[in-house]
């Protein structure tokens, strides 16, 4: 992955509620990148989990395009990747 983000710029690592409506962490994080006249990033890692079985992954990547399709329609980049967080955070350059 490139460095996604410059210095300053805004991160927003949701991990549930993926919804751009009654949002209200992601509305102050819209809030604070305008104020700051920057971009922002929504990153959302999706983590395998033993107990998932097929509907339920079918009703989270439903959901995620959702999102996803909301987002872009306001502006807002997103980014999904999948693995377990540390490690993903470690081979990551978004936070470099």
């Amino acid at each position: 992955m490139r460095n996604l983000l410059k210095k300053g710029d805004v991160l927003y690592w949701v991990q549930t509620g993926l919804r751009v409506n009654y949002n209200y962490s992601l509305k102050f994080a819209i809030e604070k990148a305008n104020e700051l006249k920057k971009p922002l990033l929504v990153y959302f890692v999706l983590k395998e989990f033993a107990w998932g079985n097929l509907r339920q992954y079918e009703f989270l990547k439903q959901g995620t395009f959702e999102f996803k399709n909301n987002l872009e329609k306001t502006g807002v980049n997103f980014l999904i990747e999948k693995g377990d967080f540390d490690l993903v955070l470690k081979r990551s350059k978004i936070l470099a």
